[in-house]
């Protein structure tokens, strides 16, 4: 009888519960210690608890940046957890879209698949952990270099329609206001 082989933590489904095993961790973490402190601080406290239960880790782990075969400096990673999902910490009072960008881009450049952004300073926990995964395909193209841009389409009001459409649909000022504008222009 043959079992089909497993690679384990590399299935999606392994890879939720992984995933889902790294926020409960870092759930206790403010439990313990409480909200306000620098993210060096519950970096520190989030690898005790990764020793406690046995996963594997690397902190600070420097990823090089090259631009047309250049060697242009060093991203740090905050943690790579047993080489498959990345962790980003932050502590900060409002997140900033900025913090999701530098996720996606070391989620791009280390190939991996899952990148999770814990921000330690929000009220509940649960409110400031961010999840990004990548499909294997994404993984495929960055690898080779290729960036491929997928756009979903949906259905507005019944209409087919792109995502970029909403927005102009969305935005677009009512003739009434066209006609008020013109007004103060005059």
């Amino acid at each position: 009888m043959n079992i089909p082989q497993s690679h384990r933590g590399t299935e999606p489904e392994d890879l939720n519960e992984f995933t889902e095993g790294i926020i409960g961790c870092a759930i206790a973490v403010p439990r313990a210690l409480g909200p306000g402190l620098r993210e060096h601080l519950y970096e520190s406290a989030l690898c005790i608890k990764f020793d406690e239960i046995g996963l594997r880790y690397e902190r600070q782990k420097p990823i090089p940046v090259r631009y047309r075969g250049h060697l242009l400096g060093q991203y740090r990673v905050d943690l790579v957890v047993e080489d498959l999902v990345i962790v980003e910490i932050k502590s900060v009072e409002r997140p900033v879209p900025a913090f999701e960008a530098q996720l996606i881009t070391y989620l791009r450049v280390t190939k991996k698949r899952v990148g999770l952004l814990i921000n330690f300073n929000s009220r509940l926990l649960k409110d400031g952990i961010t999840r990004r995964a990548w499909s294997s395909e994404d993984v495929a193209d960055a690898a080779s270099g290729v960036r491929t841009i997928r756009v979903v389409p949906f259905v507005l009001r019944g209409i087919f329609a792109l995502p970029h459409a909403q927005l102009r649909v969305r935005h677009r000022p009512s003739k009434m206001h066209r006609v008020s504008r013109l007004h103060h222009r005059l």
